[in-house]
């Protein structure tokens, strides 16, 4: 954990109730859920636990409906949403108020795997994806409320394992795995009141698999 109110230095935490690799995670005020993935025996996984921040404490709560790796997970009020992975194609949302998993509509794309998730406006918004050595530009949008998927303006750049995150009403995008394999360094900003994205500028070293949060 990296604490910049205090020293600015990473400390480590004690260890997760399981061991995983290719899981999902999104934070709901001061706890960090975290979802799915692969076993060391590359298991899939329906798991879900949360780190209690404030205490320094871990608990596990109810399983996701489906197992799940390499999916996407964002938050909205109380509410944690789960989106695609790796041969999955549906998507689920949980109440933690409530603990019950619910099957929501699936998207559109087929391309499911490797994706990257954030939460904008109340909306949850997908981007890139593909299988383990495939990528895309696809670009969606789920309304909770009218519980539909709209399709949006592609990426600029086809994208798999790349980094999303929102800063001041726009979405950015960084890095990832790109077409035919090549590792990408490009940064591009989608801006929902034109539903348009721009390439913003190339990071210095190409990047994939990574995390990108912004503060």
């Amino acid at each position: 954990m990296l604490n910049l109110a205090t020293n600015g230095r990473w400390e480590m935490l004690d260890e997760m109730l399981e061991a995983q690799r290719w899981a999902a995670s999104a934070v709901i005020g001061n706890n960090i859920y975290v979802t799915g993935g692969e076993n060391n025996d590359g298991e899939e996984l329906s798991s879900c636990e949360v780190y209690h921040v404030n205490r320094n404490e871990r608990s596990q709560i109810h399983d996701m409906i489906k197992k799940r790796s390499e999916h996407g997970m964002c938050s909205i009020g109380n509410s944690l949403y789960c989106v695609g992975g790796y041969n999955e194609k549906s998507c689920e949302h949980l109440d933690v108020r409530s603990g019950k998993w619910n099957l929501i509509p699936p998207m559109n794309h087929e391309e499911t795997c490797a994706l990257s998730c954030v939460a904008l406006n109340g909306k949850i918004f997908v981007t890139g994806g593909g299988g383990r050595l495939l990528s895309s530009s696809h670009h969606e949008c789920y309304d909770p409320v009218a519980r539909k998927w709209t399709t949006l303006a592609p990426l600029n750049t086809e994208r798999a394992w790349h980094g999303a995150c929102v800063m001041n009403g726009k979405i950015y995008v960084v890095g990832g795995w790109g077409s035919g394999g090549h590792i990408l360094s490009s940064v591009e900003v989608y801006d929902p009141t034109e539903d348009s994205w721009t390439h913003l500028f190339d990071l210095e070293k190409s990047v994939w698999g990574h995390t990108v949060v912004a503060l």
